[in-house]
């Protein structure tokens, strides 16, 4: 049980540098507007809004790729649960997206994207992934 909960922490763990990760490299090809304010609901809806295509898939992808990272680590750790704790990292990564999209608007394609795509890409393809 222990392990298991190691597996999800970590799974967490790992998917959010992947997502960090990938996100700063999209920041660094679309920068934000200089003086833009973070806290502000209406600049961030405007920012979004006026956001390249490419810099929306980055996002999508960040997370599609965040899961699926988070969701090896966990199956790799777990060596009982190896569905179940891949399982819970897709789940948190959908709850933590959640969150990320009552801070910021999104447009809806990516609120789809963003709670379809992690518990199956964590669950199965991680999985598939890490009993390789």
């Amino acid at each position: 049980m222990g392990r298991t909960v190691l597996a999800v922490v970590l799974g967490i763990v790992a998917a959010g540098l992947v997502v960090a990760g990938i996100e700063a490299i999209g920041h660094a090809l679309n920068p934000p507007p200089p003086g833009i304010d973070p806290s502000d609901p209406a600049a961030m809806q405007s920012l979004i809004a006026n956001l390249p295509q490419s810099a929306l898939v980055t996002v999508v992808l960040a997370w599609a790729l965040g899961s699926i990272a988070g969701g090896f680590v966990a199956a790799k750790i777990s060596r009982r649960h190896t569905l179940g704790a891949p399982l819970a990292v897709g789940i948190a990564m959908v709850l933590l997206i959640g969150v990320n999209f009552v801070a910021i608007p999104h447009p809806a394609w990516m609120m789809v994207c963003g709670v379809l795509l992690p518990v199956p890409l964590a669950a199965w393809v991680g999985r598939r992934i890490a009993a390789i």
